[in-house]
């Protein structure tokens, strides 16, 4: 083998390696990623249960009422909650959890109206 061989089998080995570690790379940022939305899904989806099954945590102190839209707004931290009537005996519910590089994950359900309203009109 003359040496100009074994030079190029380097650069070949080189560039190989160096693309393994760009997958690599590439793969963490991935992963990384999808941590960060499975637990922006795992949060709006507790705080979702905690407001539709009237939770603790959805009390009437923590709910500030829009009159004029007729849309409840809760917010722990940065998450958002919005209630908005959508139609007849229906509400819209939409959790809204910030995520990485600005983004936000948000989680809408229609429940029953009378389910949401119940827990303001009891306390």
């Amino acid at each position: 083998m003359t040496l100009m061989e074994a030079v190029v089998a380097l650069l070949i080995l080189a560039l190989v390696g160096v693309g393994c570690l760009e997958l690599t790379q590439g793969a963490s940022n991935l992963e990384y990623s999808a941590t960060q939305w499975n637990a922006a899904i795992s949060a709006a989806e507790s705080r979702m249960a905690q407001v539709t099954s009237n939770a603790a945590g959805a009390t009437e102190t923590s709910l500030r009422v829009k009159t004029a839209v007729r849309a409840e707004v809760v917010r722990d931290a940065d998450t958002q909650v919005t209630r908005e009537p959508w139609r007849s005996g229906l509400d819209l519910i939409s959790v809204s959890v910030p995520v990485a590089n600005g983004k936000r994950y948000v989680l809408r359900r229609l429940v029953p109206a009378q389910v949401v309203r119940s827990a303001s009109a009891a306390r």
